[in-house]
């Protein structure tokens, strides 16, 4: 019987690229430079843990390799009946024909031990659900969530250490990607069309976070979003903290079909109206747009949305808010909120989506002479602000001023990382719970005269 009989790893072990890997470095050692993050744990058998860990260790110190060198470095580390002896060096030496390979073996090994892991973790998973030392679900489902995070982090390690050459191809490809789009956006559109150029669209493993004081409208913000990626056939999922999932469809259709929302929620619709409501309704069958109004934390954020990602596809998460997320309350909330906004970007990056992140402002930003929010002004601010890729600010001046254009709203973008920064002005309607690309025209009252008053004595807007 040999080593790795009736193993049920075996099935998850690719010998055969081991020993191509191997054999190309003993025929080319500066293919060396292709296995640069690949470690010697990753092989599956011992033999070759060995063989690799020496060649990598010689290749560091600047040493030739071949098979007679790798023999006598194996001899004078006590290695070399353990790694199959000169034997099998010319064996795996012979019988690969070249190096030219040896990137993609790199990614089979990768990936070969990345499901191993996997499988050593259903044991603990079995272990973590038969416990009986008081934790709660909540805590085991947060155990589990932490070493499939752990396990994840490993097997989608990107290559940062590279040459100024390589940089540079990779730069120049970026490029000719961006301009063959010719304008196209590289995320999801916001549907609003300044914010979209200054932006470029929510893009895939980025953290947006949405942050205004009450009735700015970040929520409207974030749920226009929502239904625009949507309608382009984007699978959404948003998780409200606020709202229960009827008045949330019914903001989207005040939205979408430009009905009265204070009408809908009082149930004083036209016949107009309820027809309107039915196109609606028939539209969502086309809208892969979910909603939870349960009250997670972080972890079990995290869950639900990796077994989206497995099992239906998630394009883009969102989440209102921040402040409400479910605490473990072990922390300060300053602490807890940083954990939360830096777990979501990693989730962001594992999953490679864009996640939306709703958060409150701090009251002092009411008694500031202007009124303008700032990135300070974000509750647990520190952390949050690091994380985020884009800060995007919503702010109606006539909230403190009535003779500001109602139907007027800022987007300050605090924060771009990667883009420009600056101020959206777009419209607002706040009847229909949506923003808008252009402000509707408003005359301030001091200026009207009398005919522009209607019968019941409102003014018009």
């Amino acid at each position: 019987m040999n080593e790795f009989e009736n193993n049920p790893l075996d099935l998850l072990a690719s010998v055969e690229a081991e020993q191509n890997i191997i054999g190309g470095l003993l025929l080319e050692p500066t293919a060396m430079a292709k296995c640069r993050n690949l470690t010697a744990e990753k092989f599956y058998q011992v033999r070759h843990r060995i063989i690799f860990a020496a060649l990598k260790a010689m290749a560091a110190e600047n040493l030739p390799i071949d098979v007679v060198t790798a023999h006598e470095r194996l001899e004078n580390i006590g290695e070399e009946e353990n790694a199959g002896g000169m034997t099998y060096l010319i064996e795996l030496a012979q019988n690969t024909p070249s190096a030219a390979n040896i990137r993609r073996y790199v990614e089979i090994i990768e990936n070969r031990h990345t499901e191993r892991e996997l499988l050593k973790l259903a044991g603990e998973v079995e272990k973590i659900a038969l416990s009986r030392g008081g934790e709660s679900v909540a805590e085991k489902c947060a155990a589990v969530s932490a070493a499939v995070s752990a396990i994840n982090q490993t097997a989608k390690r990107e290559e940062t250490n590279m040459s100024y050459a390589e940089a540079a191809a990779d730069m120049l490809n970026y490029m000719t990607e961006m301009n063959e789009r010719d304008g196209a956006l590289i995320g999801i559109p916001t549907g609003l069309q300044e914010l979209d150029r200054k932006t470029g669209g929510m893009q895939d493993g980025n953290l947006i976070v949405i942050a205004a004081r009450p009735s700015m409208g970040k929520t409207v913000l974030a749920e226009n979003i929502a239904r625009n990626a949507a309608k382009l056939g984007k699978k959404v999922h948003f998780q409200s903290y606020e709202m229960v999932q009827r008045e949330i469809v019914m903001r989207g259709a005040a939205a979408e079909m430009g009905i009265d929302f204070g009408n809908m929620k009082q149930c004083q619709m036209t016949r107009q109206d309820y027809d309107k409501l039915g196109e609606f309704t028939a539209q969502l069958g086309r809208w892969n747009l979910s909603i939870d109004t349960a009250i997670l934390s972080v972890e079990e954020i995290s869950l639900m949305a990796a077994d989206k990602k497995l099992n239906n596809g998630l394009d883009l998460l969102i989440i209102d808010h921040l402040h409400l997320v479910k605490k473990a309350g072990r922390e300060s909330e300053v602490q807890e909120l940083g954990r939360i906004s830096t777990r979501l970007k990693q989730l962001a990056m594992e999953l490679k989506i864009p996640v939306i992140l709703v958060a409150q402002l701090n009251r002092a930003v009411a008694k500031q002479g202007d009124k303008r929010p700032t990135m300070a002004d974000i509750r647990g601010s520190g952390t949050v602000e690091q994380d985020a890729n884009i800060i995007i600010m919503p702010h109606r001046e006539v909230y403190y001023d009535n003779q500001a254009n109602p139907n007027e709203a800022e987007l300050i973008i605090a924060k771009n990382r990667d883009g420009e920064m600056g101020t959206v002005v777009c419209g607002f309607e706040g009847n229909h719970a949506r923003f808008v690309n252009e402000p509707s025209p408003w005359i301030p009252r001091e200026h009207e005269s009398e005919p522009n008053k209607t019968a019941n004595g409102r003014w018009r807007t």
